[in-house]
């Protein structure tokens, strides 16, 4: 069947695709050019960042040096250098070295002079490998040094010095920098954004200095190994839009940093996260316009589309019928192919869909849960709404159906716990009372007289043990369901004068006790029927896991007479056995013909918090 778009059609749907293509086509070019703005300026700004700080980190180890050359001319002056370094220029310690390593000034450990220092800081002068003769001034790289990260700056003072400290000629003076001149340095905000960070990183790229994002200190802990490091570390300086080393994508300003021989790496960078909060915020504007415009003109062309389309109100009879309940039984007949058309054929449809809802409903309500109903379409609400309402229906029955379930076993459970007491009772009460008694029978003169009353007191005293075993065995308490299998079977097979032939394999751990239990009396029950109404001659059980070890399992059969499953639907203790075992999510099968024996099988799920 072939459809023609309408005029209302064709007008709504045209504007509201002009309006939409001119909204994105302007959201997008703006969007572009904004982006492209923000992010020259940004690098722009990064640029202007790394270039002050790198001339703030020369001019810093610049200065130090000057003031360390004036001080190997001056050495005289070192207790009032000491204190100005230690406040400008975050200099922990002054401290003048002999030429075969011993202390001949510390400004901070003033009990150490006269004492060789350190290995590893005569190690570090050494490897300065400053001549004799020679006043220049050299930087180590950043070391960690007593639990902290610092940089030395070292300076011979000339052999051949005369001034008013001759003790010092020919001595080399070492400034233990502290890692905060550094941090200091590269941890100013000015110019920087909030998520801004500038930092150095060596040749073997740790970081020389600490990071604004990850704590504790990442001084020679943290390598950095992305594009912009590798970059400056050859020599180059740029630009880039990358990952860092937290893996985010950030914009990078890199460039070399040369301080004396050492050779790093100064990186700025920021967020590319927060160069785009103007753009994301002015699109959000953008959308919003654009969403108002549209629905504006939306709302003009539906408009004018509801004026076009005025012959549908002759479909209002209908649909009020159907808004009262009133579904037809025949579809409307429809011989128009224009809007009326297509609106009586859904209108058909509506009708439909309502009159299977309709059905499907009923069928939930009597409780038949097989029904189905499909809905039409992702929106169809009404069908969704009943199939969910069937899913909730059927689940409050299955809810209602487990906690009868808990019911029946509390009340099993509390049966087994009275069977209990009362076999405790009958044998700590009344088994300890005959016990006595049969103690004082002895005191009985008639000989003939005290032997009868022997033998029927004996024979109380074992009718009590025979009650208490019944009702409760305490080889199954104290020792297990295998235990009390073994004893059960041993005791039937001697009461009855028949063989019973058991193959129990014991189990890695014990049950918890209401299955042990369960079990024990569904063995109890099958044996009682086989004796009593299969008149068996003989009897087998196999107990164990099942194969998978996913369930515990256990098969009687007998040779008794049998019986008709079709005849028999309750009795002989056979929907005992069945809810024994369903409380615990097991079943019971029973296989029998007349005069060809009985075979049970018991199966229990089990799983690991199910054991003891």
């Amino acid at each position: 069947m072939t459809w023609r778009f309408s005029i209302s059609q064709r007008f709504f749907i045209a504007t509201v695709i002009i309006s939409c293509l001119a909204v994105g086509t302007v959201s997008f070019f703006y969007d572009r050019e904004a982006e492209a703005a923000i992010v020259q300026r940004s690098f722009d700004q990064l640029a202007s960042v790394r270039t002050l700080k790198e001339s703030n980190v020369h001019d810093y180890f610049r200065s130090l040096e000057i003031m360390l050359s004036m001080l190997a001319s001056h050495p005289e002056t070192i207790h009032t250098f000491a204190r100005e370094l230690r406040l400008r220029y975050d200099i922990q310690d002054m401290l003048i070295l002999s030429p075969n390593g011993k202390i001949l000034y510390t400004h901070r450990y003033p009990e150490l002079t006269g004492k060789p220092v350190q290995d590893s800081i005569w190690n570090l002068v050494q490897k300065t490998a400053l001549p004799s003769d020679t006043s220049n001034v050299e930087f180590t790289d950043v070391v960690r040094f007593q639990g902290e990260m610092s940089s030395f700056a070292v300076a011979r003072i000339a052999p051949s010095f005369q001034g008013g400290a001759r003790q010092y000629s020919g001595s080399i003076i070492v400034a233990h920098i502290s890692s905060r001149a550094l941090n200091r340095i590269m941890t100013e905000r000015a110019g920087t954004s909030e998520t801004g960070e500038s930092y150095i990183v060596g040749e073997d790229s740790l970081m020389r200095t600490d990071s604004r994002f990850i704590a504790p200190s990442t001084i020679l802990r943290l390598a950095v190994q992305t594009a912009p490091v590798r970059m400056a570390l050859a020599e180059r300086t740029g630009l880039l839009e990358t990952e860092d080393y937290r893996q985010m994508p950030v914009l990078s300003a890199f460039a070399p940093l040369t301080i004396g021989k050492l050779r790093w790496a100064i990186i700025t960078e920021m967020d590319v996260q927060e160069i785009t909060i103007p753009i994301q915020a002015t699109r959000r504007r953008i959308i919003v316009l654009g969403l108002a415009i549209s629905l504006f003109v939306a709302g003009i062309a539906w408009y004018g589309a509801r004026a076009v389309s005025k012959p549908i109100v002759l479909l209002q009879g209908h649909l009020s019928a159907i808004a009262q309940g009133n579904l037809p039984d025949e579809p409307l007949q429809n011989k128009r192919r224009d809007e009326i058309g297509a609106m009586t054929e859904e209108l058909n449809m509506m009708t439909d869909s309502l009159r299977n809802a309709t059905v499907f409903a009923r069928e939930i309500g009597a409780g038949r849960f097989d029904a189905e109903c499909t809905p039409r379409s992702p929106q169809d609400t009404l069908v969704i709404a009943l199939n969910d309402m069937k899913h909730e229906l059927q689940r409050l029955l299955a809810d209602e159906q487990s906690r009868a379930m808990q019911r029946t076993l509390a009340l099993v459970e509390g049966e087994e716990r009275e069977r209990t007491r009362i076999a405790r009772d009958v044998h700590d009460g009344i088994g300890q009372t005959l016990t006595a008694l049969r103690f004082n029978l002895a005191r009985v003169a008639d000989e003939h007289v005290r032997s009868e009353l022997f033998d029927l007191l004996d024979d109380a005293i074992a009718e009590v043990r025979a009650i208490s075993h019944n009702l409760m065995p305490s080889v199954l308490i104290d020792f297990g369901l295998e235990a009390a299998l073994e004893q059960l079977c041993s005791k039937t097979a001697e009461a009855a004068h028949i063989p019973i032939q058991r193959m129990i394999a014991p189990l890695a751990t014990r049950l918890d006790s209401p299955r042990e239990i369960a079990v024990y009396r569904i063995t109890q029950e099958a044996l009682s029927n086989a004796l009593r109404y299969a008149h068996a001659t003989a009897i087998s059980l196999r107990f164990g896991m099942n194969p998978e070890h996913s369930a515990l399992q256990m098969e009687i059969r007998d040779n008794g007479v049998g019986f008709d499953m079709a005849s028999i639907e309750r009795g002989n203790g056979l929907s005992n056995m069945r809810e024994r075992a369903a409380l615990f999510a097991g079943e019971v099968s029973i296989g029998t013909e007349p005069g060809k024996g009985t075979h049970i099988v018991l199966s229990i799920p089990l799983s690991q918090d199910q054991y003891l």
